[in-house]
């Protein structure tokens, strides 16, 4: 017993020293927290444009005869944006992207460009196979 009361005692003693620094460091960090001012930009919520102009995203406007937004360019009305790095698009006669190119609706893109009519996919070398092909190999 003897031994627990000088240790009691140091406990007691310093215990309101530890808490002192515990709270100088918390209000330190708190202190550098509340320094620090967060970026802001100005994003109006509606882009206001005039009548007959499309306003785009990234800023820029699209009208007359190409109205439509497609990444930094404007495209025609009923045209498929083709997302890629070219920034094309695809006519409404071949409306779907395929690779540089525009293939017809109802077909399948193969990877070298080309592509397969319906019911059909991409097999082998470049060539288009169908179901009953896959079939009768297994």
């Amino acid at each position: 017993m003897k031994l627990f009361g000088p240790l009691v005692f140091l406990l007691i003693t310093f215990n309101p020293v530890i808490s002192q620094k515990i709270m100088a460091l918390r209000q330190e960090t708190f202190l550098r927290t509340a320094a620090i001012k967060p970026k802001s930009t100005v994003v109006p919520l509606i882009n206001i444009c005039p009548k007959g102009v499309t306003c785009c995203d990234d800023g820029h406007t699209c009208e007359g005869d190409y109205p439509v937004c497609c990444q930094s360019d404007c495209i025609p009305t009923n045209a498929t944006c083709c997302n890629d790095a070219n920034g094309g698009y695809c006519d409404k006669d071949y409306p779907v992207c395929c690779q540089d190119g525009c293939i017809p609706a109802d077909t399948t893109c193969c990877d070298n460009g080309g592509y397969c009519e319906k019911n059909t996919y991409c097999c082998n070398n470049n060539e288009c196979c169908t179901n009953t092909f896959k079939n009768k190999r297994l």
